[in-house]
C-alpha cells in the first residue's frame, strides 16, 4: 500500500486562496486581515490531523472491504 499503514497526506494547493477569498468577502474592510489569516491557519493546522484520521477511519470502516486490497 502507498501509505504502509500510516495516514496519507492530503494536498490542496489552492486552499489558501479559498480561505483568503472567503475571509475578504465576509469581513469588514477595517479588519486586520493578517491577524484573521493567522487565526484561520492555526484552526486549519490544529484540525487537519483530526480530520485526516477521521477520513481514514471512515474509509476503513465502510469502504476498505469493497475497494481496498
Amino acid at each position: 500500500h502507498a501509505s504502509d499503514g500510516l495516514p496519507m497526506g492530503l494536498e490542496c494547493d489552492f486552499a489558501g486562496q479559498i480561505v483568503v477569498g472567503a475571509m475578504t468577502s465576509k469581513l469588514p474592510t477595517s479588519t486586520d486581515m493578517k491577524g484573521e489569516a493567522r487565526k484561520a491557519l492555526q484552526v486549519i493546522i490544529d484540525s487537519f490531523v483530526h480530520v485526516q484520521a477521521a477520513m481514514c477511519a471512515l474509509v476503513h470502516a465502510f469502504l476498505w472491504d469493497r475497494f481496498g486490497s
